[in-house]
């Protein structure tokens, strides 16, 4: 995790942000029976649920559990048992269910672009590693004052949406404005060994929210924004912060009773 954000911007800078959801690892069968996972999470009708007990005998009900995203044991029994059904044998009925519940790993990005005092021909952002998984809803629906999360500023790759097809993807700090536009309209897919997809499985990535930002104080280990979008409204920090002992780590928080002219006022 990047000791420092790779955000360049200085006080008084804007430009647009947008966020977006990232599932990964996805089986084709998921891809086509189901538009989305990152959202709101996973909960299953009675019907849908005596659909998996005529695929195999499990505790599916478990599913519906609200705190079922931060039992990590059930998941990954889940996972496996999941991954060693026969899914030749499943009608299409049964595939649309399991698609819902099959884990996949799920993050949501945020990418900036600065329009002013300078136009950017590239985004920088990073990631909170939320939901986590399609049986919680993403912390983005309700973004609760003063409630941290991890996150991560992340580097771009080059050439990211011309690269399909190739495994040779070079590391750099800035990213393409094209993934600025990715998932608007529609999910984006990603097919197998192409960015935004694992070697093996699909990747899909859908536009949640976009919007305006302007930046406040911006130090090596703070940096502060005011946001207006639909879903992130208001006064946000990323503080490189102490976690445990000798650890530090990157949290974004929204600022509680911050005025946007406090946070573009020079007298703090």
């Amino acid at each position: 995790m990047a000791r420092e954000g790779n955000l360049d911007y200085a006080f008084g800078d804007s430009g647009r942000f947008v966020v977006q959801t990232h599932e990964r690892f996805l089986l084709e069968y998921q891809i086509k029976y189901t538009h989305d996972l990152g959202w709101k999470r996973v909960f299953l009708s009675p019907s849908q649920l005596n659909i998996l007990r005529t695929i195999a005998d499990f505790n599916w009900d478990r599913i519906n559990d609200p705190k079922v995203h931060e039992d990590k044991s059930f998941i990954q029994r889940l996972n496996k048992f999941v991954e060693g059904l026969n899914i030749g044998d499943l009608n299409v009925q049964q595939l649309k269910v399991l698609a819902l519940v099959n884990p996949v790993s799920i993050h949501t990005d945020i990418r900036f672009h600065r329009l002013r005092p300078k136009r950017d021909d590239y985004f920088e952002g990073g990631e909170i590693f939320k939901p986590g998984n399609q049986f919680h809803d993403n912390p983005l629906l309700v973004f609760e004052e003063e409630q941290p999360f991890l996150f991560d500023f992340k580097k771009g790759r080059e050439k990211e949406l011309e690269a399909e097809g190739s495994k040779e993807l070079v590391e750099v700090v800035k990213g393409p404005l094209d993934w600025m536009k990715i998932g608007k309209d529609k999910p984006y897919i990603a097919r197998p060994g192409t960015p935004g997809a694992d070697e093996k499985r699909w990747g899909r990535l859908t536009m949640r929210d976009e919007g305006r930002w302007w930046a406040g104080t911006q130090d090596r280990h703070h940096k502060e924004f005011w946001l207006e979008g639909k879903w992130l409204k208001g006064c946000y920090q990323f503080n490189y912060v102490p976690t445990g002992p000798g650890v530090r780590q990157w949290m974004m928080i929204k600022v509680k009773n911050r005025t946007k002219e406090q946070v573009l006022s020079k007298q703090k």
